[in-house]
């Protein structure tokens, strides 16, 4: 994401407003959330959603002026660099339960993620 954030965990509560039938509802997106690495320009997060809100992370980082990187809908487009820049979010791990026992899935990060981070000197864990 962009920028820096001071406080390096913790859990991100707003409401998100959703127009359904012309009419405005409010849903509580609940987000906590990790510094795994950051620069100057940028800090790598671990997020892990309690709600599953559409578009939950990209407006909930937008909305404390730190977007996700190629983040284009949600921000201010001073922000943004470049439209050849995709949005830098990858769902690595997911895990849930199925007849009480427990399914995880993994997945190594897309080159262009991978690329990102190294060129930019982010970490991954």
């Amino acid at each position: 994401m962009h920028g820096i954030i001071e406080k390096k965990s913790g859990t991100l509560k707003n409401e998100l407003i959703y127009v359904e039938n012309n009419q405005e509802r409010k849903h509580l997106a609940i987000t906590d959330y990790k510094v795994i690495s950051e620069n100057q320009n940028y800090s790598l997060l671990s997020l892990f959603p309690e709600t599953g809100r559409k578009h939950q992370l990209r407006r909930q980082l937008s909305f404390i002026k730190h977007p996700i990187v190629g983040e284009k809908k949600y921000t201010n487009k001073s922000l943004t660099q470049s439209k050849k820049i995709n949005l830098l979010l990858h769902a690595y791990k997911i895990s849930f339960f199925q007849d009480k026992k427990e399914i995880n899935y993994k997945i190594d990060p897309p080159l262009i993620f991978l690329n990102f981070c190294k060129d930019n000197q982010l970490i991954l864990e």
